[in-house]
């Protein structure tokens, strides 16, 4: 992976995390859910995923600080823009 491709790869996984967090928000969904099986399922799931995406950021922003990307600080889609504008 070059730089560029790094930089993608971190706006597709700040996207899931945000994704994620917006799952947290409760709606009729999650309380049917929680009718279900308590919550417990849905907030496992939601754990698990978080500490997965949580992981792909942090080894994303490794491999930028290795790669000595110019965006390794900025990230994400700021850092993107960053990069195409010079």
């Amino acid at each position: 992976m070059d730089c560029g491709d790094i930089r993608l790869e971190m706006i597709r996984a700040e996207q899931v995390q945000a994704q994620i967090a917006d799952t947290a928000n409760p709606d009729w969904r999650s309380a049917a859910g929680f009718l279900g099986d308590f919550g417990i399922g849905n907030a496992m799931a939601r754990s698990d995923a978080d500490k997965a995406i949580t992981g792909r950021i942090s080894g994303l922003r490794q491999a930028q600080a290795a790669k000595n990307c110019s965006g390794a600080k900025a990230g994400g889609l700021q850092g993107w823009i960053a990069g195409l504008l010079g």
